[in-house]
């Protein structure tokens, strides 16, 4: 740990050159995910953030190295929404947020290092986090007594999952189920075979092309039906085409995109988007046809890709939420959390006393106004996104700790 020497990247050909090392650390942590490869980071900015740059969007990847080892990634964007500058970790807001950090007695003390690495050089007055699980070496960090006061927790849910410690055999887990639900299921299965050939598969590669498009174009008509707001991202053609990029290159070792489909004479009813690696497989978006409600599609894929998931000894996680479908399937209840924490001095204020949090906006909104309408001399320097004024600087990262 003392021989640690902790960089920041922002350019992105030497960002690029990492894909090695960054291969390489992926497999010395235990407890890597698909969502932390260089594959996903470099597709996520490629679609969705570098189109963005126009807005001032940065590229902010903390690292560290051991002599010439590289022991830790930890990937961010910084970008300014209204009157203030936001960090957030590389992706699409729904990975889990935890830096790639080598196995060893060291582990948590260089992601302590990290975050003080990053509060001295993001230059922003918020990191937002989603999806933190909690007892991590992430969350503790948000507990101490210097850093408590600085977090606004904004969400807490359920994380629920399936592992396979307590099975040897597949009718194991499956007897352990509630009998009324999965009988229930079963009765559904039964009779929509009678009436045609349905078949399971896990797709993998560049065949998940039309998976993909089917996925998102009836995930969408289903939010629409029932009258919820569909993530931004989720109408764009950029995560579409990520999506089909990332499912094209991912490797096996490191992990991929798999989609687990459900087809009635040969036609797609329902399927649902993973993340897989070697250890966990990631549920993204599940989606059935509304035609066939009657025949519960979306349960009888779940537990055809639970199946999949215990023979190839793969935890399967439902992520955030506790549907009752969920709650049915699940052996395994942990706890995720949104949380921000205040960078610079008047947001840190604002936390610590929520009467002036409407005068210190205001104050940013008009700087920013103005900022924006004069272009010269030295009110431009004042207010440059390129400047650290004395309200930007970061709180020192030692004292975190």
């Amino acid at each position: 740990m003392e021989c640690d020497n902790f960089e920041i990247v922002r350019n992105i050909k030497t960002f690029k050159a990492l894909q090695g090392d960054w291969e390489d650390l992926c497999g010395r942590s235990s407890q890597y995910r698909f969502s932390q490869s260089f594959t996903w980071c470099w597709a996520t900015w490629e679609a969705v953030h570098k189109p963005q740059r126009f807005r001032g969007l940065q590229l902010h990847c903390v690292i560290a190295r051991n002599g010439s080892r590289l022991v830790l990634v930890w990937p961010f964007v910084v970008y300014r929404r209204s009157a203030m500058f936001v960090a957030t970790p590389l992706g699409l807001f729904n990975e889990y947020p935890d830096p790639l950090v080598e196995d060893g007695p060291d582990a948590v003390q260089r992601v302590q290092a990290a975050w003080s690495t990053l509060c001295n050089t993001c230059a922003c007055d918020l990191i937002k986090f989603r999806y933190v699980h909690q007892g991590s070496a992430l969350d503790r960090l948000r507990k101490g007594k210097k850093l408590a006061r600085l977090v606004s927790l904004k969400k807490k849910r359920a994380n629920l999952k399936v592992a396979w410690h307590d099975y040897s055999e597949w009718e194991d887990y499956y007897r352990s189920l509630k009998k009324k639900d999965h009988g229930d299921t079963d009765r559904r299965r039964r009779r929509l075979e009678e009436q045609g050939k349905l078949t399971f598969e896990a797709i993998e590669g560049k065949e998940c092309t039309t998976a993909i498009d089917w996925i998102l174009a009836n995930k969408l008509m289903q939010l629409a039906r029932i009258g919820r707001r569909a993530h931004v991202w989720l109408e764009t053609k950029a995560y579409r085409n990520l999506l089909v990029w990332v499912a094209s290159r991912g490797s096996k070792p490191l992990g991929q995109i798999v989609i687990f489909t459900l087809k009635f004479n040969d036609q797609i009813i329902a399927a649902m988007l993973c993340r897989a690696d070697r250890t966990h497989v990631e549920v993204l978006i599940p989606v059935y046809d509304e035609a066939y409600k009657r025949y519960a599609p979306g349960k009888i894929l779940f537990i055809e890709s639970l199946k999949w998931a215990f023979e190839h000894q793969l935890e399967f996680d439902f992520r955030g939420g506790s549907s009752p479908y969920k709650i049915l399937l699940a052996n395994r209840k942990s706890v995720i959390i949104d949380y921000d924490v205040a960078i610079s001095r008047s947001y840190a204020l604002g936390l610590r006393f929520p009467v002036i949090r409407p005068l210190i906006r205001s104050y940013r909104i008009v700087r920013h106004k103005l900022g924006k309408r004069f272009r010269g001399g030295w009110l431009k320097r004042a207010v440059s996104a390129r400047t650290m004024s004395s309200d930007m600087k970061s709180l020192p990262g030692q004292g975190y700790f």
